[in-house]
C-alpha cells in the first residue's frame, strides 16, 4: 500500500485533475464517464489510507501525505456528485445509481474522519461502513425502496401530463399521447416490470400485461422486447459462427434475419429471392412466378427442437432445395408442457443461413 498503491493513486489524481481541467474548457460532462472514473479510485484510495493509517507515527512522509491528498480529493469526489445528481434528475433514482452515491457518501465521510481524527479510525470507520451497508439493503431508505419510489413519482407525473390518470389516480386509456411522450411511458414502465413485483407497483390496474398495453394505455408499449411473468423463453446461438462452411451441392448462400428485407434480389437463371421486413418467410421467384416458399420462423422451432440437425426444406415441383443453418434463434415457448413440436414455440427473431442448390 505505501509503495505500490499510493504512488499509482497519486499519480491517477494528477491525471483526474488534467481531465476535469479539459472538461471545464468544453463546458461539457462527458456521459456516463465521470462515475468510473473517480468511484473506484476513491474506493481505493479509502482502503489505501485505512490501511496504513497506523504508520503515520512511523513513516515520517505518510503525515504529509495524508495532509495534502485528502483535500485533493475533494475535486474528484464533488465532479462525481455533480455527475450522478444530473444522472438522477434526468432519468432517476436506480439501484445501481443508489450504490454509487452511497458509495460515495462513504468515500466521503471515511476520509473526512481520517482527516480530522488523528489517532486510530477503524471503529469510526468500521461503524460508517455497518451503517451505509444496513440504510442500503434495510428499511425506507434502502436502494431498493427509495428506487421504487422515485421511479412511480416519475411514472406518475409523465401519466397525469398526457391526461392518464382519473381524479381517483386510476389509469386511462389515450390512444392520442405524443410518440416522444409514449417512449418515455413505455420505457418507465418496461423498468419498473422487470425490477418489482406488479403488487408493488399501485399505479398500474391489477392484471396488467406489458404484452397487452394497449387496452390499458391506449397505445402499444415502445420498444418491448420483454415478457410477462408467466412466460417462459428459449434462444440459441451458434458455437460456430466464424467457421468454415462447405458449399459442395449449393448453387447460392443467402444469409439473412426476421428483420431484414429482400427486394427482387437477382439470384441468376431468371430465379430472384425476396422477403418483406419483419417476416417470417421468403419467396423465390422464377421469370415472376413464385416456385418456393419457405416458413423461416417454422424451421427455426424445428431447428430447435432438433439441433445442431440443419433443416433440409424441397419446392414443390423437386427441383429446389434448401439446407437452412441458424445461426441465432430467439422467442417464446406457449405451451405449457415442454416445447414438442414447432408450434409450441413463438419464434421472435432469427438469422440463417440458406443453402439453395437448384437442379
Amino acid at each position: 500500500f505505501l509503495f505500490i498503491v499510493l504512488p499509482i493513486v497519486s499519480v491517477y489524481t494528477v491525471i483526474l485533475y488534467a481531465y476535469f481541467i479539459k472538461i471545464l474548457f468544453n463546458f461539457k460532462l462527458p456521459d456516463g464517464i465521470i462515475g468510473n472514473l473517480v468511484l473506484w479510485y476513491a474506493t481505493v484510495s479509502v482502503g489505501a489510507l485505512f490501511f496504513v493509517r497506523d504508520l503515520r507515527g512511523e513513516v515520517s512522509w505518510l503525515g504529509k501525505f495524508y495532509k495534502i491528498y485528502i483535500p485533493l480529493m475533494t475535486i474528484p469526489l464533488a465532479m462525481l456528485f455533480i455527475a450522478i445528481g444530473i444522472r438522477i434528475d434526468a432519468y432517476g433514482m436506480t439501484m445501481p445509481r443508489y450504490f454509487v452515491v452511497a458509495l460515495a457518501l462513504f468515500s466521503t465521510c471515511s476520509l473526512a474522519v481520517m482527516w480530522f481524527k488523528k489517532n486510530d479510525t477503524s471503529v469510526v470507520t468500521m461503524i460508517l461502513l455497518i451503517t451505509f451497508i444496513t440504510l442500503s439493503f434495510f428499511g425506507i431508505f434502502s436502494g431498493y425502496n427509495l428506487s421504487l419510489k422515485d421511479q412511480l413519482n416519475r411514472l406518475e407525473v409523465l401519466l397525469e401530463s398526457n391526461q392518464m390518470l382519473d381524479a381517483n389516480g386510476a389509469l386511462i386509456a389515450n390512444s392520442n399521447v405524443p410518440n416522444d411522450q409514449q417512449d418515455l411511458i413505455s420505457e418507465k414502465i418496461d423498468f419498473l416490470f422487470r425490477s418489482y413485483e406488479p403488487e408493488e407497483l399501485p399505479i398500474l390496474p391489477e392484471g396488467f400485461i406489458p404484452s397487452e398495453a394497449k387496452q390499458y394505455l391506449g397505445f402499444e408499449m415502445k420498444y418491448y422486447w420483454g415478457g410477462d411473468s408467466k412466460d417462459v423463453y428459449f434462444n440459441y446461438y451458434t458455437k460456430g459462427y466464424g467457421g468454415v462452411m462447405a458449399l459442395s451441392g449449393a448453387d447460392y448462400l443467402i444469409t439473412t434475419n426476421n428483420y431484414e428485407q429482400l427486394d427482387a434480389v437477382e439470384l441468376g437463371q431468371a430465379y430472384t429471392i425476396s422477403k418483406s421486413q419483419e417476416s417470417g418467410t421468403v419467396q423465390i421467384y422464377r421469370d415472376k412466378e413464385m416456385v418456393f416458399e419457405i416458413d423461416l420462423s417454422t424451421a427455426a422451432a424445428t431447428f430447435y427442437l432438433n439441433q445442431d440437425e440443419k433443416v433440409v426444406v424441397t419446392s414443390p415441383d423437386g427441383k429446389m432445395k434448401a439446407t437452412l443453418d441458424f445461426i441465432s434463434i430467439d422467442g417464446r415457448i406457449t405451451s405449457e408442457e415442454p416445447a414438442k413440436v414447432p408450434s409450441d414455440l413463438s419464434v421472435q427473431s432469427f438469422e440463417v443461413r440458406i443453402l439453395l442448390d437448384v437442379e
